[in-house]
């Protein structure tokens, strides 16, 4: 296992009682939260993009062993959290393609992230 990885599981190992519920707390109060904007304003779906920069270049060395690189993580997947924490319907539709940083002739795919309310795949799918 690569040494990040392991790091991750060390500190996961970690959480205790406490910390779960006070988590489940604050995703009970986020569920809430969603639940009320998509009733308030009549929401089908909220749209953000699928990634917040482009698709950064992958080493050479990373191909064969991986990497662990959290600020990276969290940067890409900014606007995934809040899909992947409240378990809400979540869907990537491609819209394009950008030139790859580390060569222009290569183009990557870009694409734009729909998220919807709980028990409502059909009306985002339906998007």
């Amino acid at each position: 296992m690569e040494p990040g990885g392991r790091i991750i599981l060390g500190v996961g190992s970690t959480v205790s009682a406490l910390e779960l519920l006070s988590a489940d707390k604050i995703r009970a109060w986020g569920m809430k939260m969603i639940s009320e904007l998509f009733d308030e304003y009549q929401l089908t779906t909220i749209i953000t993009p699928t990634i917040s920069i482009k698709v950064p270049y992958l080493k050479n060395n990373v191909k064969y062993r991986g990497e662990n690189n959290n600020q990276l993580v969290n940067e890409i997947m900014k606007y995934v959290f809040l899909s992947n924490f409240l378990g809400l319907p979540g869907y990537s539709v491609p819209i394009g393609f950008l030139p790859s940083q580390s060569n222009t002739s290569l183009l990557l795919p870009i694409g734009l992230q729909l998220i919807g309310n709980h028990w409502k795949d059909h009306e985002v799918i339906h998007v």
